[in-house]
């Protein structure tokens, strides 16, 4: 079996079970969540999960024009135009990633309009939104790496580290 065909099984592999770990870490910590914080929690998590699913479209889908552009000075075995396009693709989502915190910055004073009857003060609302989009949009900052490794098909050392951190979170979580 060549290497290319390695490296795509144990990139499904590694990402199956990635998955599937997360869904269950996932599971467990929203039935924590839900006994420790009360519904109420859960719902305001799931309000900002979709504002911030929302303010993420602003890339456009960048990462798969990012994959193309690199396989093929990968395929050739040219750096200089690898490391040409990492750089480049590098600005491009930074910017995009300071475009969504300031987004996020905006919009976080009014993130206690949308909800009614809650039992969180707006700070605390805003707060959490904050959290929760610096968590999600801090990604972008580090994108450039990881389109690397997938390009090379090597994206299972992303899932893994992915893993460990989205475990890691949600043991600080509880």
């Amino acid at each position: 079996m060549n290497s290319r065909s390695k490296n795509s099984l144990r990139n499904s592999a590694v990402s199956s079970i990635s998955q599937a770990i997360n869904l269950l870490l996932s599971y467990f910590t929203r039935i924590v969540f839900a006994q420790v914080l009360g519904a109420s929690y859960l719902g305001v998590e799931s309000l900002f999960a979709n504002v911030v699913g929302v303010l993420g479209i602003i890339d456009l889908g960048l990462n798969s024009v990012m994959y193309f552009k690199l396989y093929g000075p990968l395929s050739e075995h040219d750096p200089a135009r690898v490391a040409s396009y990492v750089q480049y693709f590098k600005k491009i989502f930074s910017a995009i990633g300071v475009i969504l915190l300031v987004l996020s910055l905006l919009f976080a004073p009014f993130t206690s309009k949308l909800i009614k009857d809650n039992p969180f003060t707006s700070t605390e609302l805003s707060v959490y939104f904050l959290m929760y989009a610096v968590f999600s949009f801090s990604s972008y900052f580090f994108v450039h790496a990881r389109s690397l490794l997938f390009a090379d098909q090597k994206g299972y050392v992303s899932s893994l580290a992915e893993l460990i951190t989205k475990t890691t979170t949600r043991i600080l979580h509880i």
